[in-house]
């Protein structure tokens, strides 16, 4: 499926794109970066009144890609969105204001019950084959976590290829790159290797 970007908004000639809008975001960006998150949430639909339409909730993005390939724009490439918190890459602090958001939407770290089951952190149980166990890299115990879909990976894929060649970013880079120990997104079941292969032609 093609993509393109006009007018800082991801278009398509054959996959409806959700124009939400809101008004959770800051000043003029100039993107260097790509953050990849996941939304710890219970569905496309929650996810998107998260960070769409909660004022409650300071938080909001570029894009939210579900994980049937579903995909929302929020706010405009060339506008600050508030995902990355306090965050630091090298000598860059403040990812905000240098960075393209994604959000997939995914239960995130879950929680091992007695019987063996996962459920996320509201308690909705996960199926055994949407589960990986695994260390994060950068620390901490062997967890449970929830897996992307191919389709939704295929469909970042998609979009970053997009966004890449508008607006040449230097990286891509996880939640979890940025602002560790706060945070831990993607989480080891994103494969953030093949990701950054498939659009930059490297691992690292």
């Amino acid at each position: 499926m093609s993509f393109s970007i006009a007018n800082h908004k991801l278009v398509s000639q054959g996959v409806d794109i959700l124009d939400e809008g809101t008004t959770k975001m800051g000043g003029a960006l100039d993107p260097r970066f790509l953050v990849i998150h996941y939304t710890a949430g219970a569905s496309f639909d929650g996810d998107l009144q998260s960070l769409a339409r909660d004022k409650e909730t300071q938080a909001s993005v570029h894009l939210l890609i579900g994980r049937d390939g579903k995909v929302a724009q929020i706010v405009p490439f060339n506008r600050v969105a508030w995902h990355a918190g306090r965050s630091q890459w090298g000598e860059i602090a403040g990812l905000n204001s240098h960075s393209i958001g994604i959000e997939l939407s995914n239960g995130g770290v879950l929680t091992k019950l007695a019987n063996g089951k996962f459920t996320t952190w509201f308690g909705k149980e996960i199926p055994d084959g949407e589960v990986m166990e695994a260390a994060h890299e950068r620390g901490g115990p062997v967890r449970g976590w929830h897996t992307y879909p191919q389709k939704q990976l295929d469909r970042l894929i998609e979009v970053a290829h997009a966004l890449h060649a508008k607006y040449n970013f230097l990286d891509i880079l996880g939640h979890d790159d940025i602002s560790w120990p706060r945070k831990s997104d993607p989480g080891p079941a994103f494969p953030m290797n093949s990701v950054r292969s498939r659009i930059l032609g490297r691992h690292t």
